[in-house]
């Protein structure tokens, strides 16, 4: 197998949307070298798709600047089958065991997924040396993103 010398990180998120969009946009500044960290390449599931508002979308993704296009995102070619978010983990550790990943992350929200505790016991079990780092929100995502924006002087209960 031949390996590109830049260092390479998946990002599988649990929303199809929100996460996406916000990890897409991080990797934009990456791109265009607003953030300076080197030689990286991010992958991301769902993968955000980007249309041009003026033209059909040829299908294919370019990173670059995305001013005056819309940002939106597609449905997984090849969804993940099983449990959430026991899924999510396993699917990074075989990503992590084909070796074309130097760095793996699951993005989910705490909601009521039945194999929490799995997860992050799978997680933690090393494969090539390497383990599925997890991102877990314990309220919704979009909270988080929304404390960068506004103050907030009351507590979530749960996802509103």
């Amino acid at each position: 197998m031949m390996r590109n010398s830049e260092y390479s990180i998946l990002i599988i998120c649990e929303g199809e949307k929100t996460e996406p969009l916000f990890f897409n946009s991080i990797r934009d500044r990456i791109i265009d070298k607003t953030y300076d960290v080197g030689d990286i390449k991010i992958t991301i599931r769902p993968e955000p798709e980007v249309e041009d508002e003026k033209e059909e979308s040829s299908g294919e993704i370019e990173h670059r600047a995305y001013k005056g296009r819309k940002r939106t995102t597609k449905d997984p070619k090849n969804e993940i089958k099983g449990i959430p978010p026991l899924k999510w983990v396993i699917e990074g550790k075989n990503e992590l065991s084909e070796g074309v990943f130097n760095e793996v992350w699951a993005v989910f929200d705490k909601d009521q997924h039945p194999r929490c505790k799995e997860a992050f016991e799978e997680a933690d079990k090393a494969i090539n040396g390497k383990k599925v780092q997890i991102a877990f929100s314990s309220i919704c995502f979009e909270y988080y993103i929304l404390l960068h924006f506004t103050k907030i002087y009351y507590s979530f209960n749960k996802s509103e």
